[in-house]
């Protein structure tokens, strides 16, 4: 699905996040039930058999101790890639082929090579290509919407860069970065967004707190009544820490003030907690992502065709007891040609776990062996369970195979209707008439969810939350919801009595309590008139300087609270997002430039929202 511009700003900040061991069976007898009889006839000894596991019985094609020092897949992709060839449109065709033959639609490998290497051809060609290598590969679709932007293709640059945004989240590492990346510069900005609003609206409830302690029979002076009122966020401050200290400003800035302004200090307090919460648990599980469930990375690459061997290790020591590591195994013995260990493991497999994605790879184990009936059955299963693109486009080409061109039509339009980028990259004249099948790997979705379910993603987000608060707003957001709405409601109604005994505060009152009073000749008190007025030029003079400077005063300084509201969170988005673009961890080759490219476009939206909500408080007010 494309996306545009516009939706890729707001998609970048929704964007708004110990494998089971067991022993593997070593020696030839492990790698195939042929593999005894021929120990019997060289003479070897016979290894014992391992029990079979609970769930699974133990079939791997190979233990670990017999795999070969570089990964046969690996290898088959590199020597399609270094091979000599004529273009690079050949180089890119052959290597598509190659992985296409063994099942692989993305090749990453390949695809960030090019995306680093200067020696073919210019920067648009090299992104184009390396869309067709790895279509799924962030940094390749970002690569080539900047070579597009750069070209003057702006609908077509924009669209791509919707497309990079919408497979973030199926690539693993992409998805891992950005998570971790935009997960903090989200939160940051809205605990900043936060503190910048309630300190300002605080500090603009000072004035008419203070004059209703004086006003009253505490009679404090304007140190004494300022101590009263900074107790509440200091004291706050000292058992809470800074969550505390917002939590005290927040009770400050809804204690006076608008009826608006009493409500946005609420609902500002709420997106903090919110942030605290949500958002650190985000954070953590983003950072967690590529080690809190080892066995779902380790499936993942494999499936994906981007394993190390500790990888395969494993998958391969929890294939007994784990049906998603089973399936990665059976997957990996058909890529290496070991088809009937393949299907014996999804015989297995199905029984227990009949998913879409087993029924397409099942099937794909099926086509390579002939069995075009078992093929087609399968994944005609695969698409009642879930239709997506690679599963119709196969079974398209089982169709094709069987000469069942009728049907073989209705799949292509089913495919076309889901993704028609697939459908192009199968049709594309560079692979000929070969057919080819594709498998589905475990998504990166399924491998954020299993590690969501692991303690280290929630250790981490305890740990980041006992920073901003120590006590009990970060000990669970029910108590941190509940000692907010206590703090707000009592501020609130001290704040209501206080106004009831004190009065309503006007200048213009004081005015005339001035005139109306007794003390001295009227040449005293015209001069004292000209002070209150020179005293008041003096301050709104100041306050028009605070209010040009600090961001979000001027909607306080005007009385409009909301301009102030966008105000603060203008400027607290976009210095969230240029820090996290400055200041981001390196990048796996997996998003490319998408990040820069997100940062500046949302900078600059921020930059022009700020100026214009800023602008709008002091029209406004002039304008009373």
């Amino acid at each position: 699905m494309r996306v545009s511009f516009a939706a890729a700003w707001a998609l970048a900040f929704a964007l708004l996040w110990a494998s089971p061991t067991r022993a593997v069976p070593s020696g030839p007898a492990a790698r195939h039930p042929a593999a005894a009889a021929d120990a019997a006839h060289t003479g070897e000894p016979t290894p014992t058999a391992s029990p079979p596991a609970p769930a699974l019985a133990l079939w791997p094609p190979a233990p670990l101790a017999e795999m070969p020092d570089r990964d046969p897949v690996r290898s088959a992709i590199d020597r399609a890639w270094r091979l000599p060839a004529n273009s690079l449109e050949e180089r890119v065709a052959r290597t598509q082929r190659a992985g296409l033959s063994l099942g692989l639609r993305d090749l990453d490998g390949p695809a960030r090579a090019l995306l680093l290497s200067e020696e073919h051809g210019g920067a648009f060609e090299r992104a184009a290509q390396a869309v067709r290598l790895a279509p799924n590969l962030p940094a390749a679709q970002a690569s080539l919407a900047q070579a597009q932007l750069e070209r003057g293709s702006i609908p077509e640059g924009l669209r791509t860069l919707g497309t990079a945004l919408d497979v973030v989240p199926k690539h693993l590492e992409a998805r891992a970065w950005m998570a971790a990346t935009v997960s903090q510069a989200a939160t940051l900005a809205a605990l900043g967004w936060a503190a910048l609003f309630l300190f300002l609206g605080a500090a603009s409830s000072l004035p008419t707190l203070m004059y209703g302690l004086g006003a009253t029979r505490l009679k404090l002076s304007g140190p004494a009544s300022l101590a009263m009122i900074g107790a509440l966020p200091m004291g706050l401050a000292l058992h809470e820490g800074p969550a505390g200290a917002a939590l005290g400003l927040a009770a400050i800035a809804a204690a006076s003030g608008s009826a608006a302004k009493r409500i946005a200090s609420v609902a500002v307090a709420g997106v903090g907690l919110i942030a605290l919460y949500s958002g650190a648990d985000r954070v953590a599980l983003g950072r967690m992502l590529l080690v809190a469930d080892p066995l779902a990375v380790a499936v993942h690459r494999i499936e994906a065709g981007l394993p190390t061997s500790d990888d395969v290790g494993v998958a391969l020591r929890a294939a007994g007891a784990d049906e998603a590591a089973a399936q990665a195994v059976a997957v990996r013995a058909k890529r290496v040609g070991e088809r009937e260990v393949a299907a014996q493991g999804f015989a297995r497999i199905l029984d227990r776990r009949p998913t879409a994605d087993v029924f397409n790879n099942a099937a794909n184990i099926e086509y390579a062996r002939g069995d075009l009936a078992r093929a087609i059955e399968l994944y005609e299963k695969a698409t009642k369970l879930e239709p997506s693109a690679i599963a119709y486009l196969n079974l398209s080409q089982a169709y094709g195979q069987a000469i069942r061109l009728d049907d073989q039509d209705r799949a292509l339009l089913s495919a076309q209707a889901l993704d028609s980028a697939a459908v192009e990259l199968w049709s594309g004249h560079a692979l000929g008439n070969e057919a080819f099948v594709t498998d589905v790997s475990l998504p990166a979705a399924s491998v954020a969810a299993r590690a969501a379910k692991m303690d280290a993603p929630a250790q981490l987000a305890a740990a980041l939350r006992a920073r901003l608060a120590p006590g009990w707003i970060g000990g669970g957001w029910r108590t941190a919801a509940l000692l907010m709405a206590i703090v707000l409601i009592a501020a609130a109604a001290a704040a209501r009595a206080l106004e009831r005994a004190a009065g309503p505060r006007d200048f213009y009152a004081d005015l005339a309590r001035t005139l109306r009073s007794g003390v001295g000749d009227s040449a005293q008190r015209v001069a004292q008139l000209n002070r209150l007025r020179t005293q008041r030029a003096r301050a709104d003079r100041l306050l028009t300087v605070v209010a040009l400077i600090v961001p979000g005063a001027a909607g306080f300084r005007f009385g409009r609270p909301v301009a102030a509201l966008i105000a603060a969170a203008a400027f607290a988005i976009g210095v969230a997002a240029a820090c996290a673009w400055l200041f981001a961890p390196p990048d796996p080759m997996a998003v490319g430039p998408l990040p820069g490219m997100l940062s500046r476009a949302v900078v600059l939206a921020c930059a022009l929202t700020y100026v214009f909500s800023t602008a709008a408080a002091f029209v406004l007010r002039l304008e009373e």
